[in-house]
């Protein structure tokens, strides 16, 4: 009989075919104090977060998501059609309205990556619409889990008896997904860090750190931050349950005028979101105030701040940000060249386009690149 554990076997199968290996969730396994080391000692600002952690195994069906969580892990159609705290039911829906059956969810989870290559071999995931997409994310870190264990547990604070979800909603998820295909397996418990007390800030650096939010999710982030930096001077915001639509409860700091990020702070906040510098708070803040139809189609195909920026029809305009490194009365700024809006802008979104496109729609879209420039080239 083999001396090999069920979990050496387990590590010998599957593969990644969503392009990263391993899962996203699964890398960049950094301890929770030296991630967050270099925000909570900004300018003296004291941003919270618990010295005591401890790791324990809980649970799955005791612990529920946090609602606020900036990182919709699961399509707003989705979330509308099942309550977000029954896990089961979730993925149930989830798969029922994705692109794969329960038989093929079954098989990706126990590492069958040929289920998601075409006949030549060629990938084939520009196929399947954004839903599907986002599923088989949570599908490629249960068979990353399966395969390799979990490496890095998920964060939760314990509150009223149940514990709640600070870091790792899509790795619950997928513990939740492994217990449907997998019942002859142990995963009726997670491993998790149970924290003191929640800290948004923490949560923004596991964020940060981990696969990129999309442009909304990165909105949301910058208001729990700002909300959180408000509350310390004693400001008072409605709970998320006070409103019909979540984008509402994150909208309570859109007016950049009332709502200034405080002095002193800036550094911090642009630190905890990942952000180039202060500038770009305003272009996030200005997510808030989408039409509310932009807002859920943008999180729900991941675009990004300057997809969100650049739509047809769609009007966002910038706030402003106090800070003390920016001038109340800084001149404004020349509008800028056309040729430097192509570079900036149009360039980079050309590049992720052909980098997303595979096989032979990356090459036909490369030829056609050329035959523009060819046409152009001849009109001189």
């Amino acid at each position: 009989m083999s001396g090999r554990s069920k979990r050496d076997r387990r590590r010998e199968r599957g593969a990644s075919w969503l392009g990263d290996s391993p899962a996203s969730e699964e890398e960049n396994n950094r301890d929770l104090a030296e991630n967050t080391a270099g925000i909570y000692g900004l300018d003296g600002l004291d941003l919270g977060g618990s010295t005591r952690i401890t790791v324990k195994s809980i649970d799955l069906h005791s612990i529920q998501p946090d609602p606020t969580q900036p990182r919709r892990a699961v399509p707003s159609a989705v979330r509308a059609a099942v309550d977000p705290t029954q896990a089961a039911d979730l993925l149930a829906a989830w798969i029922g309205q994705s692109a794969l059956d329960e038989n093929t969810v079954a098989g990706l989870v126990n590492g069958d990556e040929h289920l998601m290559a075409e006949p030549e071999g060629e990938d084939h995931l520009s196929d399947f619409d954004p839903l599907t997409l986002s599923l088989l994310k949570v599908i490629e870190i249960a068979a990353s889990i399966k395969r390799d264990g979990l490496t890095n547990p998920i964060t939760v604070i314990k509150r009223d008896g149940r514990y709640e979800i600070e870091t790792g909603e899509r790795r619950w998820l997928a513990y939740h997904l492994l217990n449907m295909t997998d019942p002859d397996g142990d995963w009726a418990h997670i491993p998790a860090r149970v924290m003191d007390d929640f800290s948004v800030w923490r949560q923004a650096t596991e964020n940060t750190a981990r696969d990129d939010l999309n442009g909304v999710a990165r909105a949301r982030q910058l208001a729990l931050l700002l909300m959180d930096l408000h509350k310390r001077d004693g400001a008072q915001f409605e709970p998320l349950s006070a409103f019909e639509h979540e984008q509402d409860f994150y909208a309570q700091v859109a007016d950049g005028n009332t709502w200034r990020v405080p002095r002193g702070k800036g550094q911090a906040l642009v630190q905890a979101m990942g952000l180039s510098g202060t500038g770009q708070v305003r272009q996030y803040r200005a997510i808030l105030r989408l039409p509310r139809e932009v807002w859920v189609h943008a999180d729900d195909n991941d675009w990004t701040e300057f997809e969100i920026r650049n739509i047809d029809g769609a009007t966002v305009t910038g706030v402003t940000v106090a800070d003390d490194e920016q001038a109340k009365d800084k001149p404004k700024k020349r509008k800028p060249s056309l040729i430097k809006r192509f570079a900036d802008q149009q360039i980079p979104t050309i590049e992720k386009t052909l980098r997303q496109l595979k096989g032979k729609d990356r090459d036909k879209a490369i030829t056609y690149l050329r035959q523009l420039l060819e046409k152009i080239e001849a009109e001189k």
